[in-house]
């Protein structure tokens, strides 16, 4: 389909009716918004577009919307952001997996800290809480620990890669700037051989391969929806001859789950060699198995356990309760410096891995429990806890979780969270609660994309 051109002059739109799929105007970005892309304006219209930078002049395709929210392509940038780059990624435009490789690092992190300071105002209410300075990437490429590909196939067989912004295609890569350096190998040997398997589609569905720098080894983890383990064990036994591969899984999926990504829970996992690694975290070892959570980047993961520990007073008199701990990493670290912590986590495995790392580390003070954050709460008396860390998943706290929390009124909380949305909500609803923001930390856990790893202390 062609598109209509209709070149807009950005000053004069304020009687311009609803725009078109497919038209085309000139608009000037004034800011980038969360998920990184840039926002302008079309008269009453806002119009959201990828790969622009603060006041850049840009031809926009319009692609998509409604009620007065518009999506756009950047076709052209006619008058560009004196920083703006060349993306290191020929994938970049291609790829949806970064969003800010065309801004050198230093203007990355400093627009960040100006998204996150926007969603705490709109949506947090949060004008007066001031923000520390983003805390950057030890790397600002090659930082990532656990790559997940897509699994699709060409005319020369099976390929890797990833899913083009807002679709189902996929993107083949062959190397992914983001990835450590170390493991850059194990994609292309697994690559290889999945495009000598004869594998019915949906057999393996995604990729995931993570690395141990503790070890200096990889995991490689399948998932899909092979019909029998027999053809599977032989792929599993050929990845395992990969170089530096230390353990090969296959998990399969539940076909009844329409998100496709839910564990089946009548099949038993496959596995070659190790089923977990090891990793180093502040002088701790800690276990991680292919059904628990992995950090991407350990190197900032790091800083932001020193400025938890260092940011607690009296710790070694501090009651602790950590929920959502996953394997516990902070948990650890804050009964290795005194506290007396309990760790909740609903993930039956990543819980038997947090009390082996306890047990390994010779941790005193730690206790691991097997539980939802809502029905472990409900068993919590008021006064039992001197504080409380949250860490909950992408999508924040349950209503429920909140008050519950605000109910027991423990002291201080310290709320980490990797989407700047539902933390800009749940502090409202803390706040609301009855408690101030301390000190507002973030952390650049994923460069070269528009997510950002923030630390919130809170005081009753």
């Amino acid at each position: 389909m062609s598109s209509s051109v209709q070149i807009t002059d950005p000053s004069h739109t304020d009687s311009l009716k609803s725009p078109q799929p497919c038209s085309v105007h000139l608009l000037r970005i004034e800011k980038l918004v969360a998920g990184g892309a840039g926002l302008a304006r079309l008269g009453t219209h806002v119009v959201f577009c990828l790969h622009t930078l603060p006041g850049e002049l840009v031809r926009v395709e319009i692609l998509k919307g409604r009620k007065g929210i518009w999506y756009g392509k950047a076709l052209e940038i006619l008058e560009a952001h004196e920083s703006r780059r060349p993306a290191p990624c020929s994938y970049v435009g291609q790829c949806g997996g970064c969003q800010l490789q065309h801004a050198p690092y230093d203007l990355q992190v400093e627009q960040k800290r100006r998204m996150l300071q926007e969603v705490l105002r709109r949506i947090g209410k949060q004008s007066e809480s001031p923000i520390d300075p983003v805390v950057p990437s030890h790397l600002p490429l090659g930082y990532r620990f656990a790559v997940r590909f897509a699994v699709g196939k060409n005319r020369l067989g099976k390929l890797l890669g990833f899913y083009e912004a807002g679709e189902q295609r996929i993107c083949p890569v062959e190397h992914c700037l983001l990835a450590v350096e170390d493991m850059q190998s194990i994609p292309k040997g697994v690559e290889e051989v999945l495009a000598g398997c004869h594998l019915p589609q949906g057999s393996i569905t995604n990729v995931e391969i993570r690395w141990s720098g503790h070890e200096t080894g990889g995991q490689v983890i399948l998932r899909g929806f092979a019909k029998g383990a027999t053809q599977m064990g032989v792929v599993l036994d050929r990845l395992s001859q990969v170089p530096l591969v230390r353990g090969v899984v296959y998990e399969w999926l539940d076909s009844g789950d329409g998100s496709r990504r839910k564990r089946s829970s009548r099949a038993l996992p496959l596995v070659r060699g190790a089923d977990h690694l090891w990793q180093e975290y502040l002088g701790l070892q800690l276990k991680v198995g292919f059904r628990s959570f992995l950090q991407a980047n350990w190197h900032t993961f790091e800083q932001v356990g020193r400025d938890l520990v260092k940011g607690i007073e009296r710790l070694p008199d501090r009651r602790i309760l950590e929920l959502y701990a996953g394997v516990s990493p902070l948990g650890m670290l804050l009964a290795r410096a005194g506290a007396r912590v309990t760790c909740v986590e609903i993930n039956k495995w990543a819980v038997e891995d947090a009390r082996a790392s306890v047990s390994r580390n010779g941790i005193h003070g730690c206790r691991v429990k097997e539980a939802g954050a809502e029905s472990y709460l409900q068993t919590v008396q008021s006064g039992q806890f001197d504080g409380m860390l949250l860490d909950p998943p992408r999508v924040g706290l349950t209503p429920e979780v909140v008050q519950q929390v605000v109910s027991l009124g423990v002291p201080q909380l310290w709320y980490l969270s990797c989407d700047m949305p539902t933390l800009a909500r749940d502090m409202k609803r803390l706040c609301d609660g009855g408690y101030r923001v301390q000190r507002v930390q973030p952390y650049d856990m994923f460069p070269q994309t528009a997510q950002l790893e923030t630390l919130v202390t809170f005081c009753r």
